[in-house]
């Protein structure tokens, strides 16, 4: 994994995002290399948590609009 993907918060070894032995969510961000291996990035999973989070505690403070069709004359 991409030390840029290891983390949303920038981290100096991937040690610093995770342990060896623990088990996380991933993304594939990229079909396998001529190697076998791919990409993947835990980056992407976290960052689409925070703006879950985002949305959850911003909802209450987000009017509901209604649109409306308007009528041809």
């Amino acid at each position: 994994m991409p030390l840029k993907e290891a983390a949303l918060i920038p981290v100096a070894s991937i040690s610093e995002a995770c342990d060896i032995d623990e088990e996380r969510e991933f993304e594939i961000v990229s079909a396998e290399n001529e190697d076998g291996q791919l990409t993947v990035s835990i980056r992407r999973i976290e960052y689409q948590g925070a703006w879950d989070t985002v949305l959850e505690v911003t909802a209450p403070l987000t009017p509901e609009i209604e649109f409306k069709e308007s009528s041809s004359t």
